[in-house]
């Protein structure tokens, strides 16, 4: 696998008007939020597949205290691309950036922002950094829903997967999708032990 350049995701989003002025020093993780893990972090229960991302919903200040990542933050792209496809998830929106890295077999890096309220239309192109989404608000759309929260997924996709096709059933078909963990790729100022919030 092709290494990845460095991205200000971490850094942006931790810089947001909305977390700024909460002196956010890092994300913090429960079981369940990190990548290929099985627990639901929300409550008791085990996911059906495995998790195909991180999910981004707890964060600590300077202090030490913890606080709960506020619905309408604004979400930023991982590296430059175009959006290529939005489409529903169980809390709200999955925004899916094709960004111009392939890998050794062609094919293309994309990262999905998911439980969002898209800010971009299909065929826009964003530079690192701006605004993709923001977080949506809390749902009744099914019993014991989780708290706002984001998902990040990055895959590797094959150039003959069109955008028209994708949903999160493709994404965790063999195959179809190689994913990587955010987290280690993204979250350069995270040690292994500080991500996992021992």
């Amino acid at each position: 696998m092709p290494s990845l350049p460095p991205s200000t995701f971490y850094p942006c989003l931790g810089r947001s008007a909305s977390l700024a002025d909460r002196r956010f020093s890092r994300f913090r993780f429960q079981a369940g939020m990190l990548f290929r893990t099985r627990e639901k972090w929300w409550r008791e229960g085990m996911r059906k597949i495995p998790h195909e991302g991180v999910d981004l919903a707890i964060f600590e200040d300077r202090d030490g205290r913890t606080h709960p990542l506020p619905a309408g933050l604004s979400v930023p792209a991982v590296y430059a691309g175009e959006v290529v496809k939005s489409f529903a998830d169980f809390l709200g929106q999955t925004v899916v950036l094709a960004h111009e890295l392939l890998n050794d077999e062609g094919w293309r890096l994309h990262s999905l922002y998911g439980h969002t309220l898209p800010l971009r239309g299909e065929g826009e192109r964003l530079a690192m950094g701006e605004a993709v989404a923001r977080i949506a608000p809390p749902t009744n759309k099914r019993p014991a829903p989780p708290p706002p929260h984001l998902h990040l997924t990055l895959a590797w996709l094959p150039p003959d997967l069109r955008p028209a096709d994708l949903n999160w059933s493709i994404l965790t078909q063999p195959g179809k999708a190689r994913l990587l963990d955010p987290l280690c790729l993204l979250a350069a100022s995270h040690d292994e032990e500080d991500a996992r919030g021992r």
